[in-house]
């Protein structure tokens, strides 16, 4: 997703006053050329029939158009490995004539001299890339294959040559964890922002991953308690999961399948735009979000103001955003009474 602070402060706030899409992400395949054993979202080719149906170039040409009629300005293109669908230079091309500002988020593993050519002729504003390991070896341990590390370091030069600014972000697992002290360094180096996450989720969406077997030890949310003393010193009462979500009201994800939903992690709400147009689908995401509620065990928790969860943290523990697992909830009693006893 865009960073927020992309948006001027006037802007976001008139954006969610009124419902205006602003934010959008447009998750073109679940196509991959890593194999990371920690991803939500990626399917192999041969698995993707059986879970839905990408989109065309047309039917991704039509969403952006029927988005920047209603008010999207700033636009995130993902995946997968975006560049995977078969058709991304003619998507990326004509969604960039429009006028979006876009950031391009990529592995930057294997880039063809193609999409090195559509980028010089349309830069996107960011591209925001993976970086799994300092090694080649690393990235074999984390997404199974063996170059890697190379061809990531070679990309990122090709694309600091075309003058296009870049972000990283490094998913933290048991396998890549030891890297992390030379993978600053070289970021640090390089000028480029940075920044690290252990919070691996399970997926709803078909996707075959392991998090619990990569998760650190002692660590599965090891950021929920700096979320908890943030929230409680901050004294931020959120009523409704959704006021959670940083683009809450503003912002959207449509899916490689071409359902719309407001987080990645989520395999709800069932929502088409295609089937009944852009506007209605935000019409009805936008009701969605404001109707769903937290589950009966979590507003009448005695940590219901302090807990850390979100709505994609309670489906990916139990299945559903309206469930909650007990074995979260007792971690989340456990840390809560360690770090912030009985404020």
């Amino acid at each position: 997703m865009i960073p927020i602070a992309a948006a001027p402060y006037e802007m976001l706030i008139r954006a969610k006053e009124n419902a205006i899409p602003l934010f959008a992400t447009f998750e073109l395949t679940p196509r991959c050329n890593l194999n990371c054993r920690m991803c939500y979202v990626h399917l192999k080719d041969s698995e993707i029939s059986e879970h839905g149906s990408e989109l065309s170039a047309e039917e991704w040409i039509s969403l952006g158009r029927q988005a920047m009629s209603a008010g999207t300005l700033f636009l995130c293109i993902t995946g997968g490995e975006p560049t995977r669908h078969p058709e991304f230079c003619r998507i990326y091309s004509e969604l960039s004539r429009m006028g979006f500002i876009i950031t391009l988020q990529s592995n930057l593993y294997r880039f063809s001299d193609e999409c090195f050519e559509l980028l010089k002729k349309y830069p996107p504003k960011l591209i925001k890339f993976t970086i799994y390991g300092a090694s080649d070896g690393t990235y074999q341990k984390v997404c199974g294959v063996g170059d890697g590390f190379s061809r990531v370091a070679e990309n990122i030069e090709r694309i600091r040559a075309l003058g296009i600014p870049l972000t990283a972000v490094t998913t933290v697992t048991n396998d890549n964890y030891n890297d992390l002290p030379a993978i600053s360094e070289l970021m640090s180096k390089l000028k480029i922002p940075w920044t690290a996450s252990a919070s691996l989720k399970k997926s709803l969406r078909g996707a075959d991953n392991n998090v619990v077997e990569l998760r650190l030890p002692d660590s599965a949310y090891p950021h929920l308690c700096e979320d908890a003393v943030s929230a409680v010193n901050k004294q931020i009462k959120v009523t409704k999961p959704c006021e959670k979500c940083r683009t809450y009201r503003t912002g959207y994800w449509i899916k490689w399948d071409g359902k719309m939903s407001f987080c990645a992690f989520l395999n709800e709400p069932d929502i088409s735009p295609l089937s009944s147009g852009f506007s209605d689908a935000w019409k009805n995401l936008v009701d969605y979000e404001e109707n769903l509620q937290w589950p009966v065990e979590c507003q009448k928790c005695k940590w219901s103001q302090k807990c850390p969860k979100c709505a994609a943290t309670l489906a990916t523990e139990s299945g559903s955003v309206n469930k909650v697992n007990k074995d979260f909830c007792r971690y989340i009693d456990r840390i809560l009474n360690q770090t912030i006893g009985g404020i």
